[in-house]
C-alpha cells in the first residue's frame, strides 16, 4: 500500500473496481496501516450478485477493529462529485434506512440481508424490485 503512513488515523476512501485485490485482504492492509474507518465506493452499476455469496470468503473470517461503509454508485457519485471539504456520513437503521433507499441500493441491500439473515428486511426489498414476481423468504434452522 502506497500510502499508509498518510491513512494512519484517518478515514480510508477506497473505490471498488481497481486493482484485482480482495476484500479481506484489502482489509488486512487497512488495519496494519492503522486507519480508524473505511468507505468502499461503487465505481460501477451494481446488478446483483452472482450468487447470494458473491465476495463471502471464508478468509473474511477476521477481525475488524473499525467501521466499514459501502456506498452505492448513486451514492458514490455524489460524494465524489460534491468535492466538499468535510463530508459527514449518517449511519440509520432498519426502517430509518429503508425509507431513504434509492433504486442503486436495492442490489446491495440484499446482498447485505442476506448475509446478516435480516429476513424482514430482504422481503422488504426483494417488493421494490419492479417486474418480479411476489415471493417471500423466509429462513429455516436445522434441528
Amino acid at each position: 500500500m502506497e500510502n499508509a503512513k498518510e491513512l494512519f488515523g484517518n478515514i480510508a476512501i477506497v473505490e471498488r473496481g481497481g486493482k484485482k485485490v480482495h476484500f479481506p485482504d484489502v482489509i488486512r492492509m487497512l488495519q496494519e496501516a492503522g486507519v480508524i474507518g473505511c468507505v468502499f465506493l461503487e465505481r460501477g452499476a451494481f446488478v446483483g450478485p452472482k450468487s447470494v455469496h458473491e465476495g463471502y470468503h471464508t478468509s473474511s473470517a477476521q477481525d475488524v477493529s473499525f467501521p466499514i461503509i459501502r456506498l452505492s454508485k448513486f451514492h458514490a457519485d455524489q460524494f465524489l462529485y460534491s468535492k466538499v471539504d468535510q463530508a459527514r456520513i449518517v449511519l440509520l437503521h432498519r426502517k430509518e434506512a429503508i425509507e431513504h433507499l434509492v433504486q442503486d441500493d436495492i442490489c446491495i441491500g440484499l446482498t447485505v440481508a442476506t448475509r446478516a439473515g435480516e429476513v424482514s428486511v430482504l422481503n422488504y426489498l426483494l417488493g421494490k424490485i419492479p417486474n418480479t414476481r411476489a415471493f417471500e423468504v423466509s429462513f429455516y434452522q436445522k434441528i
